[in-house]
């Protein structure tokens, strides 16, 4: 299946996956993404299943942000009101299925509970 995203298209998804991958691994941590990377990621973030919430007032730059929940970092948006989102560039190329989604804030709703 093609990727098409505009100003690149990836002749599989485990293509594109490896471009992104590859350029995220490339930065560390407080990293701006800047040039023809920022309008790849703005082309892939357009796929995104909440891409309006997570464009919100617009975007000031995408950088490499730490997920402290995950122990790694992603990619995240400076919108340009400052406030900050991250967004999964693996959602953005296939789409988590409603059912995990729902088991996974299952499982995050009890984390606590199990850990006590």
């Amino acid at each position: 299946m093609v990727i098409d995203l505009g100003l690149v298209s990836f002749p599989t998804k485990t293509a594109a996956t490896a471009h992104f991958s590859k350029m995220l691994r490339a930065n560390q941590a407080g990293d701006v993404i800047s040039g023809d990377d920022a309008a790849h990621l703005q082309a892939l973030l357009d796929r995104h299943p909440d891409r309006d919430e997570k464009i919100g007032c617009g975007v000031a730059e995408f950088f490499v942000m730490r997920h402290a929940q995950y122990n790694d970092i992603g990619f995240g948006v400076r919108r340009v009101d400052g406030s900050v989102v991250d967004f999964s560039f693996l959602e953005c190329l296939r789409r988590t299925p409603h059912r995990s989604k729902v088991l996974l804030a299952m499982r995050r709703a009890v984390a606590d509970d199990i850990i006590a």
